[in-house]
C-alpha cells in the first residue's frame, strides 16, 4: 500500500472518531444561544450533566424565573392579549420548574428529543396547595415520582415538532383527574389533540370532555371540535354530545361554522341540534392585511383599523337552524332563521352615525304547531305571522336611514 494511501486512511480514521466530538461542539454552541435567548424571555436552563459519544444526553434545570416575559413570548406567537389575561397568565407560569433530559445524535441527523418531567409548580399554586397538608403530601408524592411529564420533539435543526403529555391518571382527596391522550404537533400552523379529560369531585361531580381537536393557522383558519363534554354538580348540569367551531379569513370574506348536537340540561331542557353560519363578506382588504401584524399594534391602531373596515362597509350574512327543542315549560321541534345584513360605506362616521347605513333584512320560519306555543307567552306576535302551509313566517326588515322597522310589513318603532 502506497504512502498517499496509509496517509488517507489515517486521516478518514481520525476524521471519523473526531466527526462526533465535532457535532457535540457545535450542539453545544447552539445550545448555549438558545440558553440566552430563554434567559431574556423569564426562563432559565442550567446544565446539570453531560454525557455520551456517538448520542449525547444532557440533564437541564429549567425554571420559569419571570412568568410576564414568558407570557409575552409565549402570547407573540398567538395574540394580542389584554394586560389582564397577560398578569393572570403569567402567575399560572412563575415558578415552574423542570427537570429535563435533552437527547440528539452526534452522527446523524436526526431528530432532537427533550423529556420534561415537572418538579414544581408555580409559586401561586404552591401556596394555594400548601395551606393544606394532606393535599401537599399528594402533590409532592405525584412531582416525586415524575408523574407530569411531556415529550418535545425537534428537527436537527432546533425547529420544534410535536409535544405529547404522558397520560396521569390519579386519584387525590379532592378526587380524581385523567388527562390522556395529549398533543401538540406543529405543521402549516398549531394542532392540538386531546383524548380525554375529566376532573371529579365524587361520582356526581364532574367535569368530563373527550376528543377535543383544535387546529389554528395564524390570522387565516381556526377550528375545533369535541365530543361528550358533561358538567356535572348536585344542583346544575350541562352535557353536549358534539360541538364544531370552525373559522376562516380568505382576502375579504371571513366565515364561521358553529355546531351544536344532543344538549341537555339539569333543568331537563334538550335541543337535539343547533347549527349556524355566519359570512362576512366585502371587507376591506388594505385593513385585513394590516390584521396580519395584530401583535405590534397598539390599542389605539387597533381601534383605527376596526373603525377604517366599518367605515368601509361590509356584507353579513347569518343562517340559523335548530331542531327539536325540549323543555318542562315550552317543547318545540325547532326553526331557522336567514339573515343579511349590510353596513354602506361611511368614510368619516363615528360609531354612533353607524345605525344611519345600517340594513337588515331577516327570516324567521317555526312549525305552526310552535307558534302556538309562542303566541301564548307573546300574544302581540299572533297578529304579525304569516302561514305558509305548516309554517309560520316572519319577514323582518330594518332600514336605519329612514329609520324603518317592519315584520311581515307592519312598521314597529325602531327606537
Amino acid at each position: 500500500m502506497s504512502k498517499l494511501k496509509y496517509i488517507l486512511l489515517v486521516l478518514l480514521i481520525v476524521g471519523t472518531f473526531y466527526f462526533p466530538i465535532f457535532v457535540k461542539h457545535k450542539f453545544s454552541e447552539e445550545l448555549e444561544v438558545h440558553r440566552e435567548n430563554f434567559h431574556q424571555n423569564g426562563v432559565k436552563i442550567e446544565v446539570l450533566e453531560e454525557k455520551g459519544y456517538l448520542n449525547s444526553e444532557r440533564d437541564l434545570n429549567i425554571t420559569i424565573t419571570d412568568g410576564r416575559e414568558f407570557a409575552k413570548y409565549l402570547f407573540s406567537n398567538i395574540g394580542n392579549p389584554s394586560g389582564e389575561d397577560l398578569n393572570n397568565v403569567a402567575q399560572l407560569l412563575e415558578g415552574m420548574e423542570f427537570f429535563g433530559v435533552l437527547k440528539n445524535s452526534n452522527t446523524l441527523p436526526t431528530d432532537i428529543e427533550l423529556d420534561l418531567f415537572l418538579k414544581e409548580f408555580s409559586y401561586l399554586a404552591t401556596e394555594s396547595y400548601s395551606q393544606n397538608s394532606e393535599t401537599e403530601k399528594e402533590i409532592r408524592a405525584i412531582l416525586d415520582k415524575n408523574k407530569i411529564a411531556f415529550f418535545v420533539l425537534f428537527d436537527s435543526f432546533g425547529e420544534f415538532k410535536s409535544l405529547k403529555m404522558e397520560d396521569f391518571d390519579e386519584k387525590l382527596t379532592g378526587g380524581n383527574l385523567q388527562v390522556l391522550g395529549l398533543s401538540l404537533l406543529k405543521r402549516d400552523g398549531v394542532d392540538i389533540f386531546l383524548k380525554k379529560a375529566r376532573l371529579g369531585v365524587t361520582f356526581e361531580e364532574f367535569v368530563s370532555i373527550e376528543d377535543v381537536n383544535y387546529s389554528y393557522n395564524g390570522l387565516t383558519y381556526g377550528k375545533i371540535s369535541l365530543k361528550n363534554f358533561e358538567i356535572k354538580s348536585d344542583y346544575d348540569g350541562i352535557a353536549i354530545g358534539n360541538a364544531v367551531l370552525e373559522g376562516e379569513i380568505f382576502k375579504d370574506t371571513t366565515s364561521t361554522y358553529f355546531l351544536l348536537e344532543n344538549v341537555e340540561t339539569a333543568q331537563n331542557i334538550k335541543v337535539s341540534k343547533l347549527e349556524s353560519n355566519l359570512l362576512i363578506s366585502g371587507l376591506h382588504p388594505e385593513s385585513i392585511k394590516k390584521l396580519e401584524d395584530i401583535n405590534s399594534l397598539s390599542e389605539a391602531e387597533l381601534e383605527k383599523l376596526y373603525l377604517n373596515l366599518i367605515n368601509n362597509g361590509f356584507l353579513l350574512d347569518i343562517n340559523i337552524s335548530i331542531a327539536d327543542i325540549s323543555s318542562p315549560l315550552v317543547p318545540l321541534s325547532g326553526g331557522e332563521i336567514v339573515s343579511k345584513s349590510e353596513i354602506e360605506k361611511n368614510v368619516g362616521s363615528q360609531p354612533e352615525e353607524f345605525i344611519q347605513y345600517f340594513k337588515n333584512s331577516t327570516t324567521l320560519k317555526i312549525a305552526k304547531e310552535d307558534g302556538l306555543v309562542l303566541f301564548t307567552l307573546q300574544p302581540q306576535l299572533a297578529a304579525l305571522a304569516k302561514e305558509v302551509g305548516d309554517e309560520l313566517i316572519f319577514e323582518i326588515e330594518i332600514n336605519g336611514a329612514k329609520p324603518e322597522f317592519l315584520i311581515n310589513g307592519f312598521p314597529l318603532p325602531l327606537f
